[in-house]
Formats: structure tokens, C-alpha cells, sequence
């Protein structure tokens, strides 16, 4: 096992001691930031769970690219709280501070290697802004907007009807699915990342999206499937389908043969599907980097499978989008950075 490998195995392994650790330090030799955050203290604990999360996996993987875009993400999540940069750092320098009571002197080097990319990032990207999805490059900027904010409004009906009526006007329901319904997933997530948006409200909005993409398969279905059977699936705790389910529709369209797995699908039960059906292809899908430890997992399990070790395997996903070498590290065959490369993709290993 290399380094890299023991070093995340390690934080894994002890990131609820390391992360109480960290609060309780924090908060000890630090007195101005009692009043401040300490009635926050569970969050903070599980915040610091979550960092140690994304740092065992970036570790393990060597993903410089998913640090920097970390930091990003931190920066701008926490400038909206009123957390400064500062503070950030403090957190991270008494998570290494903490790590480096527990290893010895071999693992030192590469605890340092990754904390200083952090200091590094979070300094280099101070000014770091997410612009708008929504209209920048849409050919389809008006539709979009509508929609956003009808949907925004609690007007689902409407919302539904506006689509519907675009596709009878001739519309591309291709077109929708990316430009509409990606384009508008991932503005509410920005509106979510800067403090805009409650948790409650980014659910509506995707309950809603989901409901109406439901309204418009009768335009989907409509081919015949004759190319094969795929599989498409989030994995362990994933909470996150719309993505890979804008996969599974656009392979539909494509004449494939899909069979879409939810959310939250535990290991067992996506094993014994795939058994059970063997399909031509597996498509998966993980929106944050510490779930890619279930994705090499059920992976690794079908590839040890007599049967199902030559089924071919893609994934998709936030994680991939930042580091697109990261596909080969969980032992895939491809990558698509989104529903419309997927179809090429799937096409080009399966021809």
C-alpha cells in the first residue's frame, strides 16, 4: 500500500475523533471564536468531517484538481456565512495539526504535500465568483428563464405546459433537457452554495423537475429500442439522480433499452440487479468525491464476477467533471461529462 493509500485509509478511519478534536482545539485556544460559533458546534464537527472526507479521497486518488475546486466551493459557501478565509485556514492547519499526532514521521511528508495545496488555494482564490447558469451561451435563454421561474414561483402546471408547448412548436427535447432543466439544477445550486436558497426550496425545485421530465416521456419513449440493455444508477448514500437519470432519457432516445436505479441504491441490491439482468452496459453516477469509494466498489465486485466482468462501465458525475483522469482510477471504461457525450460514448463501447 502506498503512502497516498495509508494516509487516507488513516483519516477515514478516524475523522469523527479528528474532527472533534479540531472543534474542541479550536475553541480552546482561541477564545474570540466562542461567542461567535460555539453554539454551532455539531455543525462545525461535521463540517470538519466532511473536509477530512474530501481530503482522504483526493489524497488517495491524487486529485489536485478536486482541492482547488474545494476551495472554491468552501470560499464561496462560507463568504456568504461571514466566514472568512482566515478562519478557514485556522480550521484546516488544526485538522493537519491533529493528523500529525496520530501518524508517524513517514506519512509527515504527504500530510504537508496536501495541506499546504489547500493554504495555497484557499489564498489564490479569494475572489472566486459563480456566475449565473442560466443564460450565458443558452440558445434558449428565454425559455429557460420562464421556466425557472415559474418553477420558482410553485407554478409546476404552467412550468409543465410551457415545455410541452415548446415541444409542439418544434423544439428538441434534447434541448430542453440541457438547456433547460441542466441549465436551471445547477443555478439552484448556486442560489443554494451562496446562501440564496433554503435546502427545503432546492428540493421543491427538483421534486418539481422531476415531475415535469416525468410529463414529457410520452416525446421520449417514443423510439424503438434496439441497440441493447443499459443500467444506470447512483450508488450507496448518493442522493443526487437528475443527472444520471438526463442519462438514462437520452440513451432512451438513442433506442437503448434502460433500466433506471434511484437514489440511495445500496450495494446488494444494485449487485444482485445487475446479475440479475446483465446488462450490455453500466452507467453510475456520484455528485460528491467521498461516495467514490462505492463506485470502485461495486466496480471492483463486478469485475471479480466470472459473468459480468466484461460488461463495460461508465461514470459521470461532479467528481469526474474536475478531474477527468479520475474515471481510469476507479477502473472504468469512459467517462461523460454530461447526458449528451454519453450517448457517443456509450455507442463508441458498445459498437
Amino acid at each position: 500500500m502506498s503512502k497516498r493509500e495509508t494516509l487516507s485509509q488513516i483519516i477515514r478511519s478516524n475523522k469523527n475523533r479528528l474532527a472533534t478534536s479540531v472543534i474542541e482545539s479550536m475553541f480552546r485556544d482561541n477564545p474570540t471564536l466562542n461567542d461567535k460559533y460555539q453554539h454551532l458546534t455539531e455543525r462545525l464537527i461535521s463540517d470538519v468531517q466532511f473536509h477530512f472526507d474530501y481530503l482522504s479521497e483526493a489524497i488517495e486518488y491524487r486529485s489536485l484538481n478536486t482541492l482547488r475546486d474545494y476551495s472554491r466551493w468552501l470560499i464561496v459557501f462560507f463568504r456568504e456565512l461571514d466566514v472568512s478565509v482566515n478562519e478557514l485556514v485556522l480550521t484546516f492547519k488544526l485538522m493537519q495539526k491533529e493528523l500529525e499526532k496520530l501518524v508517524d514521521y513517514t506519512l509527515k511528508d504527504c500530510i504537508i504535500e496536501y495541506f499546504d495545496i489547500i493554504y495555497k488555494n484557499l489564498y489564490t482564490e479569494l475572489s472566486y465568483q459563480v456566475d449565473s447558469f442560466l443564460e450565458n451561451d443558452n440558445p434558449y435563454t428565454d425559455l429557460t428563464l420562464q421556466y425557472f421561474t415559474l418553477v420558482q414561483n410553485q407554478k409546476r402546471r404552467e412550468a409543465a405546459k410551457l415545455l410541452i408547448d415548446a415541444l409542439q412548436n418544434g423544439v428538441d427535447i434534447k434541448d430542453i433537457y440541457i438547456h433547460v432543466f441542466q441549465r436551471s439544477q445547477r443555478e439552484i445550486g448556486r442560489l443554494w452554495q451562496i446562501n440564496k436558497l433554503s435546502v427545503v426550496e432546492e428540493h421543491f425545485f427538483t421534486a418539481a423537475t422531476q415531475l415535469i421530465m416525468s410529463q414529457l416521456y410520452p416525446y421520449l419513449f417514443a423510439t424503438k429500442k434496439a441497440k441493447g440493455k443499459i443500467i444506470a444508477a447512483c450508488v450507496g448514500r448518493e442522493l443526487h439522480e437528475l443527472g444520471i437519470r438526463m442519462v438514462a432519457d437520452f440513451l432512451e432516445i438513442d433506442g437503448w433499452n434502460t433500466i433506471f436505479i434511484g437514489a440511495n441504491t445500496p450495494f446488494k441490491s444494485l449487485f444482485e440487479t445487475v446479475n440479475k439482468e446483465k446488462p450490455d452496459l453500466i452507467a453510475l453516477s456520484t455528485t460528491i468525491m467521498p461516495h467514490l469509494k462505492s463506485i470502485r466498489e461495486i466496480i471492483e465486485a463486478i469485475r471479480n464476477d466470472i459473468v459480468l466482468r466484461s460488461t463495460k462501465i461508465i461514470v459521470g458525475g461532479y467528481p469526474f467533471n474536475n478531474d477527468i483522469n479520475l474515471w481510469k482510477a476507479v477502473n472504468a471504461d469512459g467517462f461523460a461529462p454530461d447526458a449528451q457525450q454519453a450517448i457517443p460514448l456509450v455507442n463508441n463501447l458498445l459498437s
